[in-house]
């Protein structure tokens, strides 16, 4: 019997060595890249980065509940102020909105709707949220290393919320047009083919805990060989599988991975 860690371990052991068959493919890319820098003209002036714009938190149960029902008094609201611009007396509102008196009465005094005040939910990681938006802007995408710098300025919670928060900000425009022009810029990393064992790191690594440039490395793989995005597919449906603990898909999963002649 094997662990999660060695049945991971053995997943990428497996891509490891379909990538040594497949060493003309990395050697491939690594030259379409080097092409591709050769051919792309310097650019006259550095790009200033744009921040991306800000990343709505997601609507609670609550928080939608507590927008019906600040709904539905605007509406009233609105009710009492047209009544009283007809002319009805307060005693006729009331009774016409169903509303007490002293609501109505509180109405037509103040000065515009009065909304509730309630303190929002603060997270945990409501202080640190500007500096994330700051690096991101920046350009810095690693999720590990934002973590680390953040612990670096004290905070102490759980890293969940850190990569929930980053995951949201990755789906934002910004990003997508960050990774097109990425895709039409020659990196600047090293043009040096991937190895087999980076190849195998990238094909069985979490797809939202890699950096941009891994991103671009990963998405350009896939597409150089059919086998290779098969090959892609299964072992993300394989890591998902493990670290999720569905064990009922296990049988669909080896039926379509058999016949596969590098798996």
């Amino acid at each position: 019997m094997a662990d999660r860690f060695h049945l991971l371990l053995n997943l990428t052991a497996a891509l490891q060595k379909l990538f040594e068959r497949k060493r003309d493919s990395l050697q491939r890319l690594a030259a379409e890249e080097k092409a591709v820098q050769l051919t792309t003209p310097a650019p006259e002036a550095a790009a200033v980065p744009v921040p991306p714009a800000p990343v709505p938190e997601p609507l609670t149960v609550t928080e939608a509940q507590r927008q019906g029902r600040r709904t539905r008094r605007k509406r009233r609201y609105d009710e009492v102020i047209a009544l009283h611009q007809q002319g009805a007396s307060q005693v006729a509102i009331a009774a016409l909105v169903g509303l007490h008196r002293d609501t109505v009465g509180r109405y037509l005094n103040a000065s515009g709707f009065p909304e509730i005040v309630r303190p929002g939910k603060r997270s945990k990681l409501d202080p640190y949220k500007a500096y994330l938006q700051e690096r991101w802007a920046a350009g810095q995408r690693n999720s590990k290393q934002l973590v680390d710098e953040l612990r670096a300025q004290g905070y102490r919670h759980g890293e969940t919320i850190v990569y929930d928060y980053l995951r949201r900000m990755r789906e934002q425009p910004a990003w997508l047009q960050a990774y097109t022009a990425a895709k039409k810029q020659a990196p600047t990393a090293s043009q040096l083919p991937l190895s087999a064992h980076e190849a195998a790191w990238l094909f069985a690594r979490n797809p939202q805990r890699l950096r941009l440039t891994q991103v671009v490395k990963l998405d350009d793989l896939r597409r150089a060989n059919e086998d290779l995005e098969t090959a892609y597919q299964l072992a993300q449906d394989f890591r998902v599988m493990v670290t999720k603990q569905q064990e009922a898909v296990l049988d669909r999963w080896r039926k379509r991975s058999q016949g596969q002649r590098y798996c």
